[in-house]
């Protein structure tokens, strides 16, 4: 988990998204960014971050993907802080 400290953005491997990486790398402060794809091995990370109200991490397309790593690269220091709260609320919320 150690390793999480030195990484400012989580890129969700597409087609076969990860699941328990996409958990570890929020409750680290590491924004995870995903492809949706249609498939449900390609959107079980949107599925994650749309139930903890992230559904602005989810790329519909490559420009869009684009597109949202920029934005948060640009508000990384934010994310970092609040992510780790959204997910242990989470818990709290949904056990």
């Amino acid at each position: 988990l150690a390793v999480y400290h030195q990484v400012d953005i989580a890129l969700d491997p597409f087609p076969y998204n990860g699941t328990i990486t996409c958990f570890e790398a929020l409750w680290m402060g590491v924004p995870v960014l995903t492809l949706c794809g249609k498939r449900h091995v390609s959107r079980v990370a949107a599925s994650i971050l749309t139930r903890l109200g992230l559904s602005e991490f989810i790329a519909t397309s490559e420009d869009d993907y684009i597109s949202k790593v920029v934005r948060m690269a640009e508000n990384i220091e934010r994310l970092r802080r609040v992510l780790p709260a959204r997910l242990k609320l989470s818990i709290v919320r949904y056990g």
